[in-house]
């Protein structure tokens, strides 16, 4: 039995009226994507916490609390631009709660008046997808910043220190559609131009099949000795 309903106590009886008024505001909670509308960018995610529901014999039974539904996912932006990333089933997610009603202003932007006067409701969060739980965090790359996969096999990092931009992709980079791709042949470019001398370890081609011409072997043919020579010969 309640030990309420045996002894009066007015302090008891603040103290828990203040907790059960508590317990319905809602400020933030860890929780599981569901899915993801990647036209309204919203989240169906389940929260991780359960929550403690009184039973009528005194005891407490621990449930699941309900599926949050179109939740405003949180892009990172400003000025015109946006930080964009895919969301997944079982990504982690941190859910925060609106002080007050938010499906005026997600319906119509600007100021709006709350059609609802509830206030730190389940109904009124946004997502901020990334947040990891212990069994999920990897190692990132130490002193500096980027974006990088889960694997650390694909990234892109900038570093403070020694100014330097890092990437490397096993499925290549694609710049304006020319293509770098992980041993470091480029295909694609269309014409280059440089101010300064271009070298190859190896050779420069020009052309394709039959009609290339190597620069550090090809051939001339000339009609006498220091008559001018021809153009290179192709295939040379």
């Amino acid at each position: 039995m309640d030990p309420l309903q045996r002894v009066y106590d007015p302090e008891e009886t603040l103290r828990v009226a203040i907790e059960s008024m508590l317990a319905g505001v809602w400020t933030a909670l860890p929780c599981i994507v569901q899915s993801f509308n990647a036209v309204e960018w919203t989240i169906s995610a389940q929260p991780t916490i359960t929550a403690r529901l009184p039973l009528p014999d005194g005891t407490w039974q621990m449930v699941k609390l309900p599926l949050l539904t179109d939740v405003p996912v949180v892009w990172l932006g400003g000025g015109g631009v946006t930080g964009i990333y895919p969301i997944s089933p079982n990504d982690e997610a941190l859910v925060v709660f609106s002080a007050r009603c938010i499906d005026a202003w997600w319906a119509a932007g600007g100021v709006q008046d709350p059609p609802d006067l509830r206030e730190h409701d389940l109904s009124d969060g946004f997502a901020f997808v990334g947040v990891r739980s212990r069994p999920r965090v990897f190692e990132p790359p130490a002193g500096v910043a980027g974006l990088v996969t889960d694997d650390g096999q694909t990234f892109i990092t900038l570093n403070p220190t020694t100014k330097a931009v890092a990437a490397q992709a096993s499925g290549g980079i694609n710049l304006n559609g020319v293509l770098i791709d992980s041993g470091g042949n480029i295909t694609g470019a269309k014409n280059i131009t440089a101010s300064g001398t271009v070298a190859g370890q190896t050779d420069v081609v020009a052309g394709t099949a039959g009609s290339a011409v190597s620069v550090s072997g090809h051939q001339h043919t000339s009609a006498a000795s220091g008559s001018p020579t021809s153009a290179p010969i192709p295939g040379t």
